[in-house]
């Protein structure tokens, strides 16, 4: 089990060519947001993940954006495995390039605090369970994502370039500790959701494991579905779904 959520919620993804990825004009992030996530797998409730954008402030230099993200177990899963991750992360608002980013674990028995710092070409972390010793993870490219940046940055991709021409979004994101390359194929579909029909960009990985994501094709391009497939600890697939429960809008653009 504690396999499956350090894979699915602390990975960090990442995007060689990062400043090739064609971007929307639409820009949708606001200042104040707060999204909540339902999250389930083999078809149990395991509790709620939030992921907000809390402020702006200077952070060595640069104007930077201060978003939190946060997962906690239901009641009926503490009693057999508690679960309470939170994190940071400090990104630049103008193509979500994270800059910082802290986390603190609680899953099980591992308690632990993170912390990652992002350059050009590298990733240095540490965490308390290591002794605070520096290690680095080095990839190919200028820009990375983790998982909260990557959440936000695929509602500023321009999907009707990409549609129209037929063409895959190439992601390369950290499995693990082992950089893996991902295809996926945008398209436009309409799903059920909560009972209505909802018009969205679909993002499915071609080969893989199956990673997919719905989006909402509004201005405010809300990811309202997840499907994150992991593999636990005897090597089988399980898929955890992850469904919008409910959104509050912000009121200040975070580009302006």
């Amino acid at each position: 089990m504690r396999f499956c959520f350090t894979v699915l919620f602390l990975s960090l993804f990442l995007i060689p060519g990062f400043s090739e990825i064609k971007l929307s004009k639409n820009y949708p992030l606001k200042l104040g947001e707060k999204l909540v996530y339902s999250v389930s797998a083999l078809g149990a409730y395991l509790g709620d993940q939030v992921i907000t954008i809390d402020s702006l402030k200077d952070y060595n230099g640069k104007k930077v954006a201060v978003g939190s993200g946060s997962i906690k177990s239901s009641d009926f899963i503490s009693s057999v495995y508690n679960l309470n991750d939170r994190e940071i992360t400090y990104f630049l608002p103008k193509d979500i390039t994270p800059i910082y980013n802290e986390k603190w674990i609680k899953e099980g028995d591992w308690i632990d605090h993170m912390y990652f710092s992002f350059y050009p070409g590298k990733i240095e972390f540490k965490h308390d369970k290591g002794g605070g010793v520096i290690k680095t993870i080095k990839y190919e490219g200028t820009f990375i994502l983790n998982f909260y940046s990557l959440i936000q940055f695929v509602r500023l991709i321009d999907y009707e370039y990409y549609i129209n021409n037929k063409l895959n979004i190439e992601i390369l994101y950290l499995f693990g500790e082992t950089p893996t390359m991902t295809v996926f194929k945008p398209q436009y579909k309409t799903i059920n959701f909560k009972g209505k029909q909802k018009g969205v960009i679909y993002l499915e990985e071609v080969g893989g494991m199956n990673f997919q994501v719905s989006i909402l094709n509004t201005p405010e391009r809300i990811p309202i579905l997840l499907k994150v497939p992991s593999y636990s600890a005897s090597s089988q697939s399980i898929n955890f779904d992850v469904e919008l429960k409910s959104y509050l809008p912000g009121k200040t653009i975070l580009t302006q």
